[in-house]
């Protein structure tokens, strides 16, 4: 190991540090409005008995049951909810790090430790909604996060256990936020990164870590009341009100979606990552074709 490299090593664990101590020394200064609330009355209502989808409507209340053990062992602790929300935005700085750290370890075996590195760092300070807390959307793109770089990891490396974490992130993201079901083509694409020998036994790896979070999730599920409930009452899901889950047809609900990310992140800022898609998208198809991209060009767009 070269001394640059070195260097390298010891910067990013320095910074990793720094940023993860900055963080949770925010946590007792910084407000989430009423969503943080809301995450933890979610989680209180389970430990209530309460019953989804029959005594609990909401296309995202079983990001609750995640993190639901947690509020439990302090209840139980201190007999009070007093400082929860800091207690909770503590464990959530210290998962994100952990993430942050698993990120690095994993991408260093695929690229340079200086984007790895970066990358590792970007995915600690970037917090959906500025919501540095469990919330659907941070656990979600946490969770998606490593399910892809453990395929990969599985793929590069054949190591099994690597494909089973992978399904059962691949699960906790869909729990943490259903919508993520749209990247289960993409579980078939990374099957594609594997040797052909080894995909069927990968493809059971993963299936094994997912049936694992599941079977969890039932248990919990069946344990409050029996399946018949939970069928019977699964319309109640799907029930559209102007206020909440929209109405009208699919072209009506995909322009309120434009327009709720437009009030969101703005305008600039979409055309500027879509330009950036497009540019990238083109020089990759470039490069498939044979042509030669100057390394420096790809350095800019990572």
């Amino acid at each position: 190991m070269t001394e640059a490299v070195k260097k390298q090593k010891y910067i990013f664990w320095i910074l990793w540090a720094v940023l993860g101590a900055a963080l949770l020394w925010r946590t007792q200064y910084c407000i989430a409005g009423e969503e943080e609330s809301y995450f933890l009355q979610e989680a209180n209502a389970y430990l209530k008995g309460q019953i989804p989808i029959l005594e609990m409507w909401g296309g995202t209340f079983f990001s609750s049951m995640i993190f639901m053990p947690l509020a439990a062992v302090y209840h139980a602790v201190k007999n009070s909810w007093d400082g929860i929300y800091v207690f909770l935005r503590i464990c959530y700085i210290v998962f994100t790090c952990m993430v942050s750290a698993a990120m690095y370890m994993v991408l260093k075996r695929f690229t340079q430790r200086f984007w790895a590195g970066m990358a590792a760092l970007l995915g600690l300070i970037f917090t959906p909604l500025n919501l540095n807390t469990f919330s659907y959307n941070s656990m979600g793109m946490h969770f998606t996060m490593l399910f892809v770089l453990l395929a990969l990891l599985g793929a590069a490396e054949n190591r099994w256990w690597a494909g089973v974490l992978s399904g059962a992130f691949f699960a906790l993201a869909l729990q943490a936020y259903p919508p993520m079901i749209v990247f289960t083509p993409l579980c078939f694409v990374l099957l594609l990164a594997y040797p052909k020998k080894q995909r069927l036994a990968a493809f059971g790896q993963f299936c094994g870590g997912g049936a694992a979070v599941f079977a969890v999730f039932m248990a919990e599920l069946l344990a409050r009341t029996s399946l018949d409930q939970y069928i019977s009452h699964l319309d109640y899901l799907f029930l559209k009100d102007s206020a909440h889950q929209g109405s009208g047809s699919f072209a009506a609900e995909i322009i309120s979606w434009l327009a709720s990310c437009r009030w969101w992140y703005g305008t600039a800022i979409i055309l500027a990552c879509g330009v950036l898609w497009i540019v990238c998208g083109v020089l990759r198809f470039g490069a498939c074709r044979g042509k030669n991209i100057r390394p420096y060009v790809w350095n800019l767009l990572r």
